[in-house]
């Protein structure tokens, strides 16, 4: 490609290029009018002047004023990306943490035009509420990563830090605004409510400052949960309100022997009381109040049949939830754990609410830095100008002429990202 060594012609990533393909598309439509924009003779507009390499685009760039366009956006996703993957400056280790008061929650109604502070209705999945925090927005999961618009996908990507299901509402205690929670509402015979973060960790501490819900056959769940079904618990039964169930699985396999229970020492509905769990490449600690109530070593996990370490181990995500462990459509195993049947008709709760809830004052999460984010960065091309800058995702590929769905198999990644046209589509075959 000779034509790259042309002084005229400089590269950025294809997402600031599409940024701004898409911002001059956005600007001829609301002008309604055929103005060629182009640059040396040759239209942007029609995308004509750029060469595809990789993931990176070259621009033909005589305009000054597109040159800077370029080279101040590309050095501003650089840094987002530095910080995004909590690369090392110089023998330091960065890693982002953060707590999301859901005190500062803001509210915005489906067709409402703005955000707001407070509501008097609840806040619902079903109806297509949405709401915010600090930066990040909260969406119902039906809205997440499906629409017809690649910036739409890119957007969200980028802005929506949760999706929930079910109905929330934010409430004031005692009327004081300070005191203020995000509340998980469970009605009569619903299947419950639930928040989830869009991104994923692989190692890291989280936490979550919650009261439980309460009654027989009533779940309240604070769990890590991966995609290939490792999973991290603190389980809470309505009917024992002064433990903490902590469990973990690999990869599905349901073996119910590993729960511990915890002692709390006050009631976990009626007591605020903070929860966290800290996951590390060695071990896994659960902690009540700043307690280490239970210790994993990853050396206890060793299967010596399969020769691997049934220790979770893959990119995780934060769910926090209330169910109904006793539904009647439950299995009767699943019943006799949640402690017996709800009582949909009778339970303190429903007579005074007409619902179950469980409620969290704040979550934090501080992922930690790990060996994976040391291999992307080396992997990088090292070079002075702009290098490709997207949201970074993860795939699972083969070592060893194996495939399995281990740490060693995580790779980060800076592949293009993935959105299903509609709810009718699927991952092999997204739009």
């Amino acid at each position: 490609m000779d034509e790259i060594n042309n002084k005229n012609i400089d590269y950025v990533s294809e997402d600031i290029y599409n940024e701004y393909y898409d911002s001059l598309q956005s600007k001829d439509e609301k002008n309604d009018d055929d103005t060629e924009l182009h640059n040396n003779g040759i239209f942007l507009s029609n995308k004509d002047n750029i060469l595809n390499n990789r993931d990176s685009v070259y621009i033909h760039a005589d305009d000054d004023e597109i040159k800077k366009y370029f080279k101040i956006n590309a050095l501003n996703k650089r840094d987002e990306l530095e910080a995004e993957i909590f690369t090392i400056n110089g023998k330091e280790e960065k890693t982002l943490s953060k707590q999301f008061y859901f005190s500062e929650i803001l509210i915005k109604h489906k067709n409402s035009e703005a955000f707001v502070k407070n509501s008097e209705k609840p806040i619902n999945s079903y109806a297509g509420d949405h709401m915010k925090i600090d930066d990040q927005e909260i969406i119902p999961w039906t809205e997440y990563l499906i629409t017809d618009s690649r910036k739409n996908a890119k957007n969200q990507w980028d802005n929506v830090g949760f999706t929930y299901s079910g109905i929330i509402k934010k409430m004031i205690a005692d009327g004081d605004e300070s005191k203020e929670y995000l509340y998980l509402a469970m009605p009569k015979r619903s299947a419950g409510s639930l928040l989830t973060t869009t991104r994923s960790l692989l190692y890291g501490r989280v936490g979550a400052c919650l009261k439980t819900g309460q009654g027989r056959g009533v779940i309240t769940t604070f769990v890590l949960f991966s995609n290939v079904h490792d999973e991290i618990d603190f389980e809470f039964l309505g009917g024992d309100l002064l433990h903490a169930q902590t469990n973990y699985y690999h990869q599905g396999e349901l073996i119910h022997t590993r729960m511990v229970k915890a002692y709390t020492e006050t009631n976990i509905h009626d007591e605020w009381h903070y929860y966290e769990i800290d996951w590390n490449e060695e071990r896994i600690h659960w902690l009540v109040d700043g307690r280490i109530v239970r210790t994993l070593q990853k050396v206890d996990t060793w299967d010596p049949l399969r020769q691997i370490y049934k220790y979770p181990q893959t990119p995780m995500k934060l769910h926090v939830s209330i169910w109904p462990g006793g539904s009647e459509s439950n299995s009767p195993g699943t019943i006799d754990w949640a402690g017996g049947l709800v009582d949909w008709e009778g339970s303190p709760d429903i007579i005074e609410k007409g619902e179950f809830d469980c409620k969290i004052k704040y979550i934090s999460i501080e992922p930690y830095f790990n060996q994976k984010m040391i291999e992307h960065r080396a992997s990088r091309e090292l070079e002075t100008k702009v290098k490709p800058n997207k949201r970074i995702g993860y795939v699972f590929e083969e070592v060893d002429n194996e495939n399995e769905y281990l740490e060693k198999n995580v790779k980060l990644s800076n592949e293009e990202i993935l959105y299903l046209k509609s709810m009718k589509n699927t991952g092999n075959f997204p739009s």
